[in-house]
Parts: structure tokens; C-alpha cells; sequence
């Protein structure tokens, strides 16, 4: 640490002497919301990795990066919070949200957009965000932890609160909804991603649940029975129990040329499939431990010769491994009789109870029937 820097106690309750009105609205609001929050305050802003290491260890809070993006013509703005050793690539985050060349902002932006500087910018600078121009993303590291930090709309001080209290209470309170960057988001890793729905998915209400999208994956790759819903006869939803094979973004059933579910996709092709990984019953708890995914997309027979043949092979692979020869001749036998449908999935998400969900530092629950 270098000569001349200093970083006090971490502290309870409202400092006694305020840089000003924007600091004040911060512990105001946090007051108003009921959500607790301790402080440090430092001599100047960290200039090593030594002094940084040293701010985190009096907060009791890992570091964080506050990005904050906007695109080539500033018709969107986003704002990252990551973990501080986490990196990020801006050109793969702008290509997988369909984004023409994103940028960082410059002192000027954030004047204009936060009426803030580069060394106060913080989760707590989204409370002036009153037009809801920030699109704002948050790791699924940092969510996992138990404490968020930010400075409270001044230099020199870092305020920490719970987690909970941060997705329950203050973004709520503030009007701002987040998106989770999971750990195999493109950002990260440069994989493909689900095609963009033609519509916006509401958020989970419970995040901390939610599973990563590489979790959610692997329960439609493992299981062996979901429910597919459908547009019914009447306006009634039309849910039924169906054998299925996911490949590539893709879920394939096999069915009759004709029935109930035929003419519910050539009503509407919208639809959802749900696979249930685990329902473990805790009566002591009055409560279950359960592992599910939700799949949304638009469902449709498949007329091409060789998605068909994809399907049924899919299927049969699935269902009857090992047995190459057999499947061939059983497809032969029974290809005229047969309709596939596809679904090709636009929005995958995933739930688990919260006994299941890791504690920090912990590996993953798993959890069998």
C-alpha cells in the first residue's frame, strides 16, 4: 500500500459529515426502503492493486468493474456490473445482442446520462436514471455473492448491502429491471446464443433461483418426458406429457399426421415445453427441492426430408441407443406413418429451489430423486 493511504473500519448508520444532496438521497433512499448498509471511507481513490485488495478486505466485498457501453448512434446504453478480475468482450456482448459497435462511455456521457464521473460510477448512480436509458446487466458471480457494493453518489466512501436487499428492494424501488450475464454468455466465451425472440421475456422475480443457460440445456439433453403446451380447441391451453430429443437449439417429437396437436400448431405456432430434472418431496419443510426448464418458440411439422430424418434419428438415438441397424429399418417401417415437429427454441430458462442454489464458494447442488 502506498505511503498515505488509508481506509477505516467498516461502519453502521449515516456518516456524520456528507460530500452533499446526492450522497444524502442515497443513504435517504436506502433508509426509506428498510435495507441496512455499512460503510468504509478511504483517504483517496486506490492507485494499486495492493490498495484495492486493501478497500475490499475492510468492506468485506470482492471488487467490481462498473462498465457502462453505449452504441454507435447512443440509442442504447448499456450498464455492466462484473466481478473486478472478469473480462469482457465488448465486440462479442454487441454481436449477440444484435448491436452495431458499442463503445465506453466518455466523461462527457456520463455527465449527461448520470451527472456523475468515472470514479463514482456505481449501481447506486441507476436512481437518477429517470428516462430508464440504462439496460442494465449484471454477472451471475456478482448476484451469487452476498453482498453488493457501490460508492453512495460520492468519492471516497464504498457502501456495501445485502444482495437480496439489491434485487428485492432497490432495483424494484427504482424502477430497474437487469439481465444475468451467465458465465457461457457470449460476453464470456463467444458461443452462439438463442435466436432473438420477437418478444421481450419477462425477468424472474426470484434471480438467485434461476438457473444458468448451460444448466438449463443440460436438463432438456438428460431428460425423458416434458409437457409441450399448446393453443388447444377453445381458447383452452392444451397441455400434454411427450417423449423428445433436443439437438442444437432444436426439440423434436415425433406424432400422428393428424389430431389434436396438428391443428393447435396450425392455429398458432407459439409454444412451450417443460421439463421437470427433479421434485424431491421434504414433507418435514412442507416443501419441495425441485430442478425444472422452461423452453418458449414456435412449433411446426417439419416437411424437409432430411430434418425428418434428423428428427426420427434423434429420437431413436435417445430412446434406444446402440441399436443403429434396428432404428434405421424401424424409420423405413414407419416413415409414412409418422409426422416430426420441431421446436425451435427462443428463450430457455431454468428454475431450482433455494436449498439448491450454491452458497458462495460452494459447487453445485446435485441433488437426486
Amino acid at each position: 500500500m502506498s505511503e498515505g493511504f488509508t481506509v477505516s473500519a467498516r461502519q453502521t448508520g449515516r456518516p456524520a459529515a456528507l460530500t452533499g444532496d446526492r450522497e444524502r438521497e442515497c443513504y435517504e433512499l436506502l433508509e426509506r426502503l428498510g435495507i441496512a448498509y455499512e460503510w468504509v471511507e478511504f483517504s483517496r481513490q486506490p492507485e494499486t492493486t495492493a490498495e484495492a485488495e486493501e478497500v475490499d478486505k475492510a468492506l468485506g466485498v470482492p471488487g467490481l468493474k462498473n462498465l457502462i457501453f453505449q452504441n454507435r448512434n447512443r440509442s442504447r446504453t448499456l450498464f455492466l456490473l462484473l466481478p473486478r478480475e472478469k473480462r469482457l468482450d465488448a465486440k462479442a456482448l454487441a454481436k449477440s445482442r444484435n448491436i452495431t459497435r458499442l463503445s465506453m462511455v466518455n466523461a462527457a456521457a456520463l455527465e449527461d446520462l448520470l451527472h456523475t464521473h468515472a470514479g463514482a460510477v456505481g449501481a447506486m448512480e441507476l436512481m437518477y436514471d429517470m428516462e430508464g436509458k440504462l439496460e442494465l446487466f449484471i454477472d451471475r458471480d456478482v448476484l451469487d455473492g452476498p453482498f453488493v457494493r457501490f460508492p453512495p453518489n460520492a468519492d471516497g466512501r464504498l457502501v456495501r448491502i445485502a444482495t437480496s436487499d439489491f434485487v428485492d428492494k432497490l432495483l424494484p424501488a427504482i424502477k430497474h429491471g437487469y439481465t444475468v450475464l451467465e458465465a457461457d454468455d457470449p460476453a464470456f466465451t463467444g458461443a452462439e446464443i438463442l435466436p432473438e425472440a420477437p418478444f421481450a421475456f419477462r425477468k424472474m422475480r426470484r434471480s438467485r433461483q434461476q438457473l444458468r443457460l448451460s444448466e438449463s440445456r443440460a436438463i432438456l439433453e438428460r431428460g425423458t418426458c416434458g409437457v409441450l403446451a399448446l393453443a388447444g380447441d377453445g381458447g383452452y391451453p392444451y397441455a400434454l406429457p411427450m417423449s423428445y430429443a433436443y439437438r442444437e437449439g432444436k426439440i423434436y417429437f415425433h406424432a400422428a399426421r393428424t389430431g389434436h396437436k396438428i391443428d393447435a400448431i396450425a392455429r398458432c405456432p407459439k409454444a412451450s415445453f417443460c421439463v421437470v430434472d427433479q421434485d424431491k418431496i421434504v414433507p418435514e419443510k412442507f416443501t419441495t427441492h425441485y430442478r425444472s426448464a422452461i423452453a418458449f418458440g414456435r412449433i411446426r411439422v417439419a416437411e424437409d426430408p432430411e430434418e425428418i430424418l434428423t428428427g426420427l434419428r434423434a429420437l431413436g438415438e435417445k430412446y434406444s441407443p446402440g441399436r443403429d441397424t434396428e432404428l434405421e429399418e424401424e424409420i423405413r417401417k414407419e416413415l409414412a406413418a409418422v409426422t416430426v415437429l420441431v421446436l425451435t427454441v427462443e428463450h430457455l430458462t431454468g428454475k431450482q429451489a433455494i436449498e439448491l442454489v450454491p452458497q458462495p464458494g460452494e459447487a453445485p447442488a446435485n441433488e437426486k430423486l
